[in-house]
């Protein structure tokens, strides 16, 4: 796993804004120009806001053409996957993107690209519909909001009870379960009390959660439920979209609160548009909020609860630890860099008061 981390760095598309013209309109057959495309912040893709004209008097419309990474586009399985999700959300009326077919019906298209290195590798690219609305990260969030997340998100987990697909099962350091690989990565954070929370924290979970692995329940996540991958209407404090399928796999239920608890418990970084940040003054209050809505649509069983505080740290140690690594890999690239101050400092609030007092607070939450 610590060999595709290193080569999603390496294997990330090179696409400038001419080459998704091309692409558009080689594999879609739509017109585009350079004042119609937006790059978007990514991990390790390479993601395009398209804005194609209509006919007279006509709005344009809005796609987004998503360049995946040279380790992802080795893995057709995975991409189909997050093809069929997104058409089985649909059918289950949550509001994510669905994916467009290409001019020869076929909804995962190959590119050639050259890498960094200048080394074609041929490249999975999909064309996926437009999400209207305001990223949470873009403001200050409500309790009402975040209660309305947490409730989207058991929603969510609802309706993917009844899906499943082989693509899905496969090893990704981003998989909760697979926090102790963190271990090999630990070396990148430069200071010496901050890999010392990360130690703690795993060495927590080596003992008081993986014993308990045969009990957890399993299921299809989404993996990645942050601030900005969350879209909201800030005026109704409602969730009207969820993006960036790309960390989806089946592993602990559990693992779907605990990834939100975890980000929602750092605020947003309001967007540099603004010219300032914000951040939410209690975590374990935010992430409470969001964990007890949760849980009125989809009950969370006493042991998950009772690991719960173990894996909202491991997530963001997770966050923190790849994202060092990450910029060391692409120092070009300050979205890897979105959640590490905050980060660290919720850490810090985290482990002093320790998974016991976590443990109460999220009890109470969750009336268990």
């Amino acid at each position: 796993m610590r060999e595709d981390e290193s080569r999603r760095k390496v294997e990330k598309p090179q696409v400038f804004v001419s080459v998704a013209i091309e692409i558009l309109k080689a594999m879609y057959g739509f017109t585009a120009f350079e004042d119609s495309i937006k790059e978007l912040n990514s991990y390790d893709d390479r993601n395009f806001l398209v804005s194609i004209k209509g006919h007279a008097g006509e709005s344009p419309s809005k796609y987004i053409l998503k360049v995946h990474n040279g380790v992802d586009s080795q893995n057709v399985a995975f991409i189909e996957a997050q093809n069929a999700a997104l058409q089985h959300l649909a059918s289950c009326s949550l509001p994510c993107p669905v994916c467009c077919p290409a001019l020869d019906n076929s909804f995962i298209s190959w590119v050639p690209l050259p890498l960094s290195s200048g080394v074609l590798r041929t490249h999975a690219v999909r064309l996926l519909s437009y999400i209207p609305g305001d990223l949470m990260a873009d403001q200050h969030p409500s309790g009402e909001l975040i209660s309305n997340v947490g409730g989207f998100l058991g929603d969510l987990s609802c309706a993917l009870q009844s899906f499943s697909h082989r693509g899905l099962v496969r090893q990704h350091m981003w998989d909760l379960t697979c926090s102790l690989q963190l271990r090999d990565f630990v070396g990148c954070i430069p200071d010496e009390s901050r890999r010392k929370m990360v130690q703690d924290t795993l060495n927590e979970f080596e003992l008081h959660v993986l014993p308990l692995a045969a009990s957890l329940r399993r299921a299809v996540v989404h993996n990645d439920a942050n601030d900005q991958n969350i879209l909201v209407d800030f005026n109704s404090h409602t969730v009207v979209g969820l993006l960036d399928f790309g960390d989806m796999l089946e592993t602990w239920q559990v693992s779907e609160v605990a990834i939100a608890a975890a980000y929602v418990m750092l605020g947003p970084s309001v967007s540099s548009s603004s010219g300032c940040e914000a951040r939410m003054h209690d975590p374990v209050q935010a992430a409470s909020v969001l964990i007890q809505a949760y849980c009125k649509v989809f009950p969370l069983t006493e042991i998950e609860v009772s690991i719960l505080p173990t894996l909202v740290m491991c997530r963001l140690c997770c966050s923190l630890t790849l994202g060092a690594f990450s910029h060391q890999q692409d120092p070009t690239n300050a979205y890897l860099l979105l959640t590490q101050e905050p980060g660290w400092k919720v850490m810090q609030v985290l482990r002093s008061i320790g998974s016991e007092g976590l443990r109460q607070n999220f009890r109470k939450a969750t009336d268990l």
